[in-house]
């Protein structure tokens, strides 16, 4: 545990289920944070040595349960980060195209763009399914349209020019939440102000009633997001088999990379706890134009030795 700060768990305060969910989620973000599973092995067993030694008391046990969640580690070693590909911006406007020919219902278009630009978690937005709601879910009372002023108005309002929105994100439990502005993108099309405008006037912004739904009421789930993506593949001439909704969330953050908007306001904005924003990262063509030729004009001196 060298350089990390270790944990206790009182027997006392949490059941065994408890303890071994923490100790998962413990071990989950340290494979987020790039960790091999065999590290990660290690550091699990070094928390669980410490509660022996300190607390003189065996934090998970040696029992049938906790090799199940050990194996459930392992399986999330297999899949973490999500390797999901970036959602190009071609893939936002084939998705608009196909919402206008009525190939996309215009709530499951709309949930892909606000997601987009607001780097979003399928569950931060979607519904479970087209009529099981989500606890995380965009609700229309956590959304607020302004003027130019910031005073609050109506979306319907022509003096309306922003809207914020609080996002109860899966990363803190959706215990605080996080306001995000979306102001015009200044595109006609794909803008999600523009999107939230258009869903707010549609539905009439039931307080309790969800952001995104269908034309026929029904609740724009996480899989319907999923396969409209898949969907718009073809469109753009790209493979759909490393998309799904994951991929508009590193869209968003590939796209504030591109436009040089810095790692701290990506990280704040993306609500990125550690630095798994570094996976996100391709070197930006603009920054690497004479990478080639100052590399063969170095001279390394590290040893003193020519190559």
């Amino acid at each position: 545990m060298q350089g990390r700060a270790p944990f206790f768990l009182d027997k006392e305060s949490y059941t065994s289920r408890q303890r071994h969910a923490i100790m998962l989620k413990f071990g989950r973000q340290l494979l987020r944070d790039g960790y091999a599973e065999s590290t990660v092995g290690g550091y699990i067993d070094g928390v669980i040595a410490l509660h022996r030694e300190v607390h003189e008391q065996d934090v998970v046990g040696t029992e049938r349960s906790w090799r199940q969640w050990r194996r459930r580690l392992r399986a999330a070693g297999r899949r973490a980060p999500n390797r999901a590909h970036a959602a190009p911006k071609a893939l936002l406007r084939e998705a608009v195209r196909k919402g206008r020919r009525g190939e996309l219902d215009e709530g499951i278009v709309a949930a892909m763009v606000v997601a987009f630009f607001g780097a979003l978690r399928r569950s931060e937005y979607t519904a479970r399914s087209g009529k099981k709601t989500r606890r995380l879910q965009l609700r229309w009372r956590r959304v607020v349209f302004f003027t130019e002023e910031y005073e609050r108005c109506e979306a319907w309002d022509e003096r309306c020019a922003g809207v914020t929105v609080k996002i109860y994100r899966k990363m803190d439990g959706g215990a605080y939440g996080q306001w995000i502005p979306f102001f015009p993108s200044g595109d006609a099309d794909v803008c999600p102000f523009g999107a939230l405008r258009a869903m707010a006037q549609r539905s009439g912004c039931p307080k309790n009633g969800a952001v995104f739904t269908t034309r026929e009421g029904g609740l724009v789930s996480g899989d319907a997001v999923n396969r409209a993506v898949k969907a718009c593949a073809d469109g753009v001439g790209i493979s759909s088999r490393h998309l799904s909704t994951h991929s508009l969330r590193r869209g968003g953050s590939v796209a504030m990379q591109a436009a040089e908007l810095g790692d701290e306001l990506r990280r704040e904005f993306c609500a990125w706890r550690s630095s798994t924003h570094q996976v996100y990262k391709d070197p930006l063509a603009s920054r690497c134009k004479d990478v080639a030729r100052r590399m063969w004009g170095a001279e390394p001196k590290s040893m003193g030795l020519r190559h």
